[in-house]
């Protein structure tokens, strides 16, 4: 259980946790590192904050729902096989 549970949570804490550094960092150039990694979600969240203030606000918070969802995703997929 506690194994399933770390490999949920690794992703969306990753995430979280470079766009944090990132931010507090101030690295502009690795913004564009991490949007291509978030490839597809970043062209939705890059359309949803064009006119907004902070959107990089909503890329960690949207980021990293997005990949709680895919880790969930992956282990409804792993238990379904077993």
């Amino acid at each position: 259980m506690t194994r399933r549970f770390f490999w949920v949570h690794l992703p969306p804490s990753l995430h979280l946790l470079s766009c944090l550094i990132i931010a507090l960092a101030h690295w502009e150039s690795a913004w564009g590192y991490l949007f291509l990694i978030d490839i597809l979600m970043s062209v939705i969240i890059l359309t949803i904050s064009y006119d907004f203030n902070h959107p990089l606000i909503v890329f960690g918070i949207l980021g990293t729902l997005w990949w709680y969802l895919l880790s969930r995703a992956a282990e409804m997929v792993l238990m379904r096989q077993k």
